[in-house]
């Protein structure tokens, strides 16, 4: 075949970096929505560890989804302004220092 001179064959031997967003992305979709979905399982142990109704604590995670709702629609605007690196990383700070603060 003809091949145009300057032209290099192209190095496949690194990941294609598109996957690696793609990985990280995933992971904190699944940290980020793993502790939301994962709460009906947690509802009788912090109700007898700390004398609490599952009422209160069903409305507490009710009260969780309505902000999450309210708070996407700003975070969708800021993402259409400052686009989508800057959100992630914002919000994964957020994330970790939650996580943090919620273990100690």
């Amino acid at each position: 075949m003809y091949k145009k001179p300057g032209l290099k064959a192209q190095n496949n031997s690194r990941i294609f970096y598109g996957y690696v967003i793609v990985a990280s992305a995933f992971c904190l979709q699944v940290l980020g929505l793993g502790m939301f979905n994962s709460f009906g399982v947690f509802i009788n142990p912090l109700a007898s560890e700390f004398g609490w109704s599952r009422a209160s604590l069903t409305g507490a995670i009710a009260f969780a989804y309505v902000v999450a709702a309210m708070a996407s629609i700003f975070l969708g605007r800021l993402n259409d302004r400052f686009g989508p690196r800057f959100i992630m990383t914002i919000c994964g700070i957020f994330l970790g220092t939650g996580y943090a603060l919620m273990s100690g």
